[in-house]
């Protein structure tokens, strides 16, 4: 009887041990548990009350992240010659390498870069003294450089976005003023920075944005100037019709394709009257003529050319008979700005020689043998004057040599 008593009394120790030992674990599991959440809490309200920090790292790699952005969506801007400039969002701006050499975008917006030495400076003014000297008696000369997009749009480019792109300019009007002042009597000069400040200031549209060329409103200011440099009457554009393709796409856009430039299309307009449509132009290139062009109107296949609108294409030289009565004669040598000009020119002239030194490979005198001239105007867009190929051939017509 005791022997069972003592049976029953080990197996409850065994039992209590055995409750014991589970407890225990219990107590430790609990406690590692309640640990971990301890744990995880504090990390948690550190994290949470933790002051912001980036590190020159985090910086680079957010950069990064932006750059590409950058690439993937360009948004709209509606950039303005007048506005600030939109620096609130980013968008895209630097070079393009492309078939015209370098493009320089700015939002939707292309640009030509302007600089000029001591050498190119010279280059343009001999070459324009050159052809003066070549003129006879009674035959007045004038010099109009043409200022572009840039000498009015540099100055609204933050600093850190010239420096960042290496985007740095020459300014435009110390060139112009340079060129006034050291141009001989004989040549006159024909302002234009001041009347275009003033046009800029009226919201007028002068400029494309996605276009080398100026618009015909701009051409229209340059004509008023030179008639009061000339002494000649100037029209009016009353009397013209304003024609307009929508949709414009100009050269910097063909040149790069760039999205930016794509996604905001202009409105291209040429001024057309019954003067203007009974031009007769000749074009002479080489030893081709071609008689088939009009001075205004010319059909075009890609609306990237809408500027062919004037005289078809880019040629050698072009004769333009007006219906004007003044039997008076004038020679333009000059780039493509020239065309614009030309539908406000004829009511001043009745003969219209326009010659283009990219193209023509003589010199002046095979047209002062046939032609007695009134007038000789000399014109390019500043970005043309000191670069490339055009002050070279400017200078091969005016039978002028730069050592």
């Amino acid at each position: 009887m005791e022997e069972k008593q003592n049976n029953r009394t080990n197996k409850s120790a065994k039992s209590d041990a055995h409750n014991q030992t589970a407890f225990n674990r219990y107590r430790i599991i609990l406690f590692v548990v309640l640990a971990f959440l301890a744990l995880g809490l504090t990390a948690v309200s550190l994290y949470v009350n933790a002051p912001s920090q980036t590190n020159e790292s985090d910086l680079s790699q957010e950069s990064e992240i932006a750059a590409r952005s950058e690439e993937q969506s360009v948004p709209e801007i509606e950039l303005s010659l007048n506005a600030e400039s939109a620096t609130e969002e980013p968008f895209l701006h630097g070079w393009v390498i492309n078939s015209r050499g370098y493009t320089y975008l700015y939002g939707n917006l292309g640009g030509e870069q302007f600089n000029y030495s001591d050498q190119t400076f010279d280059r343009f003014l001999n070459a324009a003294v050159g052809i003066s000297a070549q003129v006879p008696d009674g035959t007045s000369v004038f010099c109009m450089p043409i200022p572009t997009t840039i000498g009015f749009l540099y100055s609204e480019i933050p600093d850190e976005i010239k420096k960042s792109d290496d985007f740095f300019n020459s300014s435009q009007k110390t060139f112009l003023d340079t060129v006034e002042d050291r141009l001989p009597k004989r040549v006159s000069f024909v302002p234009l920075y001041e009347m275009f400040c003033d046009a800029l200031q009226n919201d007028e549209e002068l400029f494309f944005r996605t276009d080398m060329n100026w618009t015909a409103d701009a051409a229209f200011l340059a004509y008023k100037a030179f008639c009061k440099a000339a002494g000649n009457p100037a029209t009016s554009k009353d009397i013209y019709q304003k024609c307009s393709y929508p949709g414009f796409l100009g050269s910097f856009y063909k040149a790069t394709g760039a999205s930016s430039l794509e996604s905001n299309p202009e409105v291209f307009s040429y001024y057309r009257n019954e003067d203007t449509d009974a031009c007769e132009v000749t074009l002479y290139e080489g030893q081709n003529v071609f008689k088939s062009y009009r001075l205004t109107g010319n059909g075009f296949l890609d609306p990237c050319d809408a500027y062919l609108s004037y005289l078809g294409t880019e040629g050698a030289y072009f004769k333009i008979k007006s219906p004007c009565l003044t039997e008076q004669k004038l020679l333009i040598i000059g780039d493509e700005s020239c065309a614009a000009m030309i539908p406000f020119l004829i009511q001043n002239y009745s003969e219209i020689h326009y010659v283009n030194p990219l193209r023509y490979r003589r010199d002046l005198l095979d047209i002062f043998t046939d032609n007695k001239f009134k007038d000789i105007l000399i014109a390019s867009y500043l970005t043309n004057a000191v670069k490339g190929d055009f002050p070279v051939f400017l200078e091969t017509i005016a039978g002028v040599k730069n050592g």
